[in-house]
């Protein structure tokens, strides 16, 4: 049986703009974290009413096991010299998170993660999941995003498709992405991933061939690479290079997509059109996704 994680999250019935913002590849305990674009984000958000999705490698959780990434240079002097650096750094990152406490609406794990739970026996992602009151995907899930009627019915869901992300590239967004989730889910509006440190947002124009009715539409499609709070290059004169010196890795670029998205005003010149989800088997042109880097 296939087993991947979709939750369901709710915002009142309105025409007027919804926004999300991805935060992917923050690595929050690094020295590398760009503290201040990364609040400057969170605060700009808050005040548009916008939520969170948190995409993996929120910590770097390299440890001094890892004699291949490992550089005691970076890491931030609050936990530098700390035992236990797995609960420090969880700990560090609630504390960082604190201000968008019940406006996140998933945690993923990320490769960083992954390799904790490898190593370690220790899932970081899940455990600050479990802090944050929030639910946890893993490394792929998806969210439906559901406008409310005043009857408490769903008034059309977006269908959001979260990955940490796989696909190592220089290019800003990588082929082989867009050829993966383009393939595999079909049925996305919004697919946002991380991994790469790179910000992309690439619309996929597609048909829609309803269930009913005589005719198709176009839907447009969107998939998102969601940048990085980590800067490349930062470490100090006389510290070991880091790890993205050693591998001739780029440029990040710093801070995070916005996704915006609404329901069409449906009122024209043929009446009121009442617009069921998909799965109904009525198209989903009802809604519009505009994304900003």
């Amino acid at each position: 049986m296939i087993n991947v994680p979709i939750i369901d999250a709710y915002r009142p019935l309105s025409y007027a703009w919804n926004y999300i913002i991805p935060l992917g590849c923050m690595h929050m305990e690094s020295k590398a974290f760009d503290v201040m674009a990364y609040r400057r984000t969170i605060r700009e958000g808050l005040a548009m009413g916008a939520s969170f999705v948190l995409l993996g490698d929120n910590g770097d959780f390299i440890l001094p096991g890892d004699r291949k990434r490992y550089r005691q240079s970076n890491i931030v002097k609050a936990l530098a010299g700390k035992d236990n650096q797995i609960e420090h750094t969880i700990c560090y990152q609630y504390d960082l998170l604190r201000p968008i406490k019940g406006h996140i609406a998933a945690v993923l794990m990320g490769n960083h993660e992954e390799a904790c739970l490898h190593f370690h026996e220790v899932d970081p992602a899940a455990e600050l999941a479990e802090r944050l009151g929030v639910p946890y995907l893993g490394m792929f899930g998806a969210i439906r995003w559901h406008t409310m009627r005043r009857d408490g019915k769903s008034g059309g869901t977006m269908l959001h498709v979260l990955h940490h992300g796989a696909w190592v590239s220089k290019a800003a967004m990588p082929q082989a992405a867009v050829d993966w989730f383009t393939k595999n889910t079909p049925q996305a509006d919004i697919i946002t991933f991380a991994h790469n440190h790179t910000e992309s947002p690439v619309p996929i124009p597609c048909f829609d061939f309803p269930r009913q009715g005589a005719s198709a539409t176009k839907r447009l499609r969107y998939i998102v690479a969601c940048g990085t709070m980590r800067e490349n290059y930062s470490s100090e004169p006389g510290d070991a290079p880091g790890y993205d010196v050693v591998k001739g890795m780029g440029v990040t670029a710093i801070g995070a997509p916005l996704i915006a998205w609404r329901r069409k005003n449906l009122c024209g010149g043929e009446g009121h059109r009442r617009v069921k989800n998909r799965a109904a088997g009525i198209p989903s042109d009802w809604i519009e996704i505009r994304v900003t880097i």
